[in-house]
């Protein structure tokens, strides 16, 4: 079993402490300069000691931040079934068509464009000026979304179909060319 190296408490008698040798004062000056010895060793220690108070009582609860009275009542709770019916809303329930189920979520989008364009009208009563767009953009996502499916032969506002376009740059054109 090797021998173990003697503890650093317990002073070797026949190695003369590293601050005598460099001709530096015990304690601090003398540890940071490599001495080991229980003088040195002490003060660094006690420094140490005190340092990680200080970093503690740093870190202890932050000061207090004094809040000054507010003079403004808190908002009040305001709720869909609350708010009135505006002009966005009822040219939408005109103009909507009756959901009548022939496809799906039919009715669930339907019943979100109208909640959508509610908020829209009273967003300056409920102090959500930032609904505006994205209100906006769900009611026209949701109109679209509303439209009844195409058959693949309906050409409208799309334009010409697919197998169309194919039949015209081939030349077999029913205009009798």
């Amino acid at each position: 079993m090797p021998k173990r190296a003697a503890k650093p408490s317990e002073p070797v008698p026949h190695v003369r402490p590293r601050h005598e040798v460099l001709g530096v004062e015990p304690g601090l000056p003398g540890y940071r300069r490599g001495c080991k010895c229980t003088p040195c060793r002490t003060a660094n220690r006690d420094r140490m000691r005190a340092w990680r108070a200080s970093k503690k009582a740093d870190e202890g609860l932050p000061a207090e931040v004094p809040v000054p009275p507010s003079d403004t009542k808190p908002a009040e709770l305001i709720l869909l079934k609350d708010l009135p019916k505006g002009d966005i809303f009822n040219a939408l329930v005109e103009e909507l068509p009756a959901a009548d189920g022939a496809y799906i979520f039919q009715r669930t989008v339907s019943a979100m464009v109208r909640q959508a364009a509610l908020l829209l009208d009273n967003a300056d009563k409920i102090d959500r000026l930032d609904l505006i767009s994205t209100m906006q953009i769900r009611i026209l996502d949701g109109l679209k979304r509303l439209e009844p499916p195409r058959s693949p032969n309906h050409l409208g506002e799309s334009g010409p179909t697919v197998e169309q376009i194919l039949a015209a740059i081939q030349g077999d054109s029913q205009d009798g060319d």
